[in-house]
């Protein structure tokens, strides 16, 4: 539905992959069909033209000269490589199709292989190249189905894993981050990558920064009928209506450590067009005015759409529910919760705090964070908030982009008790609670 505007003017989702694939292979065999019509007709003339007589009946399996014989043999030898390549891999295909089948409800929560399980409680870490991998095709997500729930997902590596990824110093970065442990520097782990004059470089540290990079590709699109908002930030951003009218979009925010966004629409000459506002599906309560008049039917997960007259100086605001929200662990992280506000992820750092990482308190979800006192020591965290424990005391918890950055363990599942599992639902993927 949207296309990108940017370059223009001068960013665990299986369901979403999946329909992706599945568009990109509809298109593909639209092309195929074109170019084997095509493919077929050549043919079919190359074979009429051979039709005559030279010095007897001529047979394309019966070659007379050694040339020909040689090609034949090795037209024979290509066609059984390649049945028994088909043979052989739809042969496995169809055994890991019937082997991990769903048996029914008993089976519906049964462990798939290791390979395709997509388990977001696996302890394993996720190496850096796999996320902006992940990022791109999230990207062409969007792009082909305009889904703010899949801008949602996209939102969230700027604020953690995009910043995770890079060193305080700037001079290489991890191979991986995991959601408990320590950061490593590529030259520990991948060192192999190493070259003389660029130890730090590796195929991780020059992919982190295209986390934020792609911003480019995702923040702000076109559709048909006008402009689509998808990133919130400070910022100022040019793009063009379909009419090729310049729009410029100022926000002046501190998101997103709040929720208030105020949006300055400055065209170069007034115009109707659409503006799509995304509301995030985790803010449930979302307030929005266009110069001062409340605007009605806010609903979270879905593009705000303002059909407007825009003019220079025209003013939106935003104020986006960021009351902390919880995703109670299963398997591996069962009896913890992760914590969220807004995009960003919270985690335990013993530099903000006394305990030990491995014998942390439980959190009391009930008790609304306060803010905690401002850290003036390098590395500084973006955000700092302190949490009531259900033993009765605190505890201090930064965004996790930060965590770990002095080279210290971290925990970003946090110790929790008596709390029940949301359901994954499109809805819901990171099947968060309130």
């Amino acid at each position: 539905m949207f296309s990108d505007c940017t370059r223009e003017s001068g960013g665990r989702f299986p369901a979403a992959f999946l329909y992706c694939c599945t568009m990109r292979l509809s298109h593909i065999t639209t092309q195929f069909s074109r170019f084997l019509g095509v493919a077929v007709a050549l043919a079919g003339t190359v074979l009429l033209s051979g039709c005559f007589w030279l010095d007897g009946p001529q047979s394309t399996f019966d070659p007379n000269g050694p040339v020909a014989r040689r090609q034949m043999d090795l037209f024979y030898t290509t066609c059984w490589v390649s049945l028994f390549i088909f043979v052989v891999v739809g042969a496995v295909l169809a055994y890991a199709m019937i082997k991990f089948r769903a048996r029914g409800e008993a089976d519906e929560h049964a462990e798939p292989p290791e390979q395709a399980h997509g388990n977001p409680y696996h302890p394993g870490a996720i190496e850096t190249c796999c996320t902006i991998a992940w990022m791109a095709v999230s990207v062409d997500m969007l792009r082909m189905s305009g889904d703010s729930r899949v801008a949602d997902e996209l939102s969230y590596p700027p604020s953690t894993a995009s910043l995770a990824r890079r060193s305080p110093t700037g001079a290489g970065g991890p191979y991986y981050t995991p959601m408990n442990g320590d950061r490593k520097a590529a030259t520990q782990e991948i060192n192999f990558q190493a070259r003389p004059g660029s130890p730090e470089l590796s195929c991780c540290s020059v992919n982190a920064p295209r986390g934020l990079g792609m911003l480019s590709e995702w923040a702000v699109m076109t559709a048909k009928d006008g402009i689509a908002l998808n990133y919130y930030g400070p910022s100022t951003i040019t793009a063009k209506t379909p009419s090729g009218n310049v729009i410029r979009l100022a926000q002046k925010t501190e998101y997103p450590l709040n929720g208030r966004v105020i949006l300055t629409v400055t065209p170069e000459r007034s115009e109707a067009f659409t503006l799509r506002l995304r509301i995030p599906s985790w803010s449930r309560a979302t307030v929005v005015t266009v110069n001062g008049e409340a605007v009605p039917h806010v609903t979270s997960g879905e593009y705000l759409t303002l059909k407007h007259t825009w003019r220079r100086g025209d003013k939106i605001e935003l104020a986006l529910d960021m009351s902390p929200r919880f995703w109670v662990g299963e398997k591996e992280c069962a009896n913890t919760v992760s914590i969220f506000t807004g995009p960003i992820l919270l985690a335990y750092d013993p530099r903000f705090d006394a305990y030990d990482p491995t014998r942390l308190p439980a959190v009391d979800i009930v008790r609304a964070p306060t803010a905690a006192p401002k850290w003036t020591r390098a590395p500084k965290p973006l955000l700092l908030l302190r949490f009531a424990t259900q033993d009765g005391k605190q505890i201090t918890l930064c965004d996790f982009a930060n965590a770990g950055t002095a080279g210290n363990h971290y925990v970003s599942w946090l110790p929790a008790s008596g709390l029940k599992p949301a359901p994954f639902t499109r809805e819901n993927p990171r099947r968060q609670i309130r």
